[in-house]
């Protein structure tokens, strides 16, 4: 069965608190990569963080970047997902939900969790196995590359 979290929000003290109270650090890259998250609602990739700290940061390695996503990750600040062929995106673990990006645009909308239920719950029974949505983006093709395509049919 598929876990459905509500929505949660975020400021800056709780997210270091939350790090403390799991026994971790607060570094100033790690201040800084939870005011990158805080301050940007799309998806980061690591490799975006990184470029964005070295300015400030310039001895920081990227995997300390690395590490420090791997351990907001660990204490639930954090998901990532990957998207098609890329690298991992990362955001800020606010509500749970999945992704569908268009693999003609890379055009990318938002599902609530709940859209999956029936699916979810099917799965379960059927092979004893429990969904994990956010992980992977569901591809496919758009609205709008749909009817550029029929048109372009109806045009030969």
């Amino acid at each position: 069965m598929m876990t459905v979290k509500k929505s949660i929000s975020y400021n800056l003290s709780d997210l270091l608190t939350k790090i403390k109270v799991n026994g971790g650090r607060v570094t100033q890259a790690k201040k800084l990569i939870l005011e990158i998250f805080l301050s940007n609602p799309e998806h980061v990739t690591a490799d975006e963080i990184f470029d964005n700290l070295v300015l400030v940061l310039p001895k920081l390695n990227i995997s300390t970047v690395y590490r420090i996503l791997e351990e907001l990750e660990n204490n639930q600040i954090i998901t990532h997902t990957h998207f098609g062929h890329g690298p991992a995106s990362f955001e800020l673990n606010c509500d749970l939900h999945s992704h569908i990006i268009c693999q003609i645009c890379n055009t990318t909308q938002y599902l609530p969790f709940s859209i999956f239920e029936n699916l979810a719950n099917i799965i379960n029974k059927k092979y004893s196995f429990s969904l994990d949505l956010s992980h992977f983006a569901i591809v496919g093709t758009c609205k709008n590359c749909m009817q550029l395509q029929s048109n372009q049919l109806q045009n030969k």
